[in-house]
Order: structure tokens, then sequence, then C-alpha cells
């Protein structure tokens, strides 16, 4: 791996934020951009897109792969959230 490559745990502590970020903002991104995929990095916003196709591609341009998030801008905790239902494994 070469020293400019991004660690697995380090991908993990950045996507982590960004997630954090979406979350802590989401009332007042939804109110500009609901419904719109949006490109984090570094806890900011980069930019919004009509499709989650574009704003891919625009991180992976921009950004090292697992540095960046897209995320569809949408109301309400089910919009960050997986629910598992199953039995348990003893």
């Amino acid at each position: 791996m070469s020293s400019e490559e991004t660690k697995p745990e380090e991908m993990n502590t950045s996507l982590d934020r960004e997630l954090d970020f979406y979350i802590r903002h989401q009332s007042v991104l939804v109110k500009q951009f609901r419904g719109r995929f949006l490109l984090i990095k570094d806890e900011r916003l980069v930019c919004d897109f009509a499709s989650q196709h574009r704003a891919i591609a625009e991180g992976m341009k921009q950004f090292e792969p697992g540095t960046f998030m897209v995320h569809q801008c949408l109301p309400g905790v089910d919009n960050y959230t997986i629910r598992v239902r199953g039995q348990l494994l003893a």
C-alpha cells in the first residue's frame, strides 16, 4: 500500500465523520436539497446532484475512493438507519 492510499480503518473514521455531519445538518439540508444526492467530504457539502451516478462519478474524479460520502437527502431517521430483523444466532 502506498503512503497516499487510505487505510481501511481511516476510511471508516472518515465515513463516520461524513455521516455525523449529515445527521447534524439533515433538517437544514433537506429544506434546500430534498431528494438530491449530496457529495460530502471533510464534513462539508461539496455539491448536490440529481442522480446518484453523477454524484459518485464527481466524487471519484475529485477524491480517493472511500474518503467521501454520497447520500440522498431525505427527512427522518429512516434515511440513515438500517433495521435488521431476524433470529439471533446462539
